[in-house]
């Protein structure tokens, strides 16, 4: 009797048939999981790269801009921002603003104001008193120069949101900051 449970697991342990199912099995779940992942990580950093491209084009209008600035024109650059993301739910906002240095005008000590600024989508207008909030983000300027602050934000969705650990909804956000290029200064208009 001991002899045939000895020659069974023998057989047993030589024979290879169905090995390669197990290791299917085995296997399959993890190249699955690591293409999903692979797929969520490539499209945050393809939509990011949409983010700040479209966060420079919009900065590139409005420096060009020679008319008024309206609350319409912002809320067409929502709409184009909205456009050249893809984005289409309501956690997409953009805000302009336009900055002047005042005095002191170095790095340390300067003191910045805004001009005006204006936020669609839920962003509120830029004010003075939030001026610190925005300062690392402009550069040194001189004494009397306008700058043109864009900021932008979306929320990123994975289409596999559970595959990838600690991988969620993701705030998106952009600024850039760029010179009035025809004109000394954009001119807003409230109306």
């Amino acid at each position: 009797m001991t002899l045939s449970i000895k020659s069974v697991m023998t057989r047993f342990r030589k024979d290879q048939t169905g090995s390669l199912s197990v290791e299917a099995v085995i296997i399959l779940p993890l190249l699955f999981w690591a293409i999903c992942a692979t797929y969520t990580y490539y499209n945050a950093f393809k939509v990011q790269n949409a983010v700040n491209r479209a966060n420079y084009t919009l900065g590139d209008i409005v420096s060009r801009e020679t008319g008024t600035v309206t609350p319409d024109y912002v809320t067409g650059l929502h709409n184009l921002y909205q456009y050249m993301t893809r984005a289409k739910d309501e956690n997409t906002w953009i805000r302009v603003s336009t900055v002047t240095c005042k005095r002191r005008c170095n790095k340390d000590t300067r003191v910045l104001r805004i001009n005006w600024s204006y936020g669609t989508g839920g962003a509120h207008s830029l004010k003075n008193s939030e001026i610190r909030s925005v300062e690392e983000m402009i550069p040194l300027l001189p004494k009397g120069d306008s700058l043109i602050l864009v900021e932008t934000n979306s929320v990123y969705k994975p289409l596999f949101k559970g595959m990838v650990p600690t991988f969620g909804d993701t705030n998106m956000a952009s600024y850039s900051v760029t010179r009035p290029r025809f004109a000394q200064q954009i001119v807003w208009s409230s109306n």
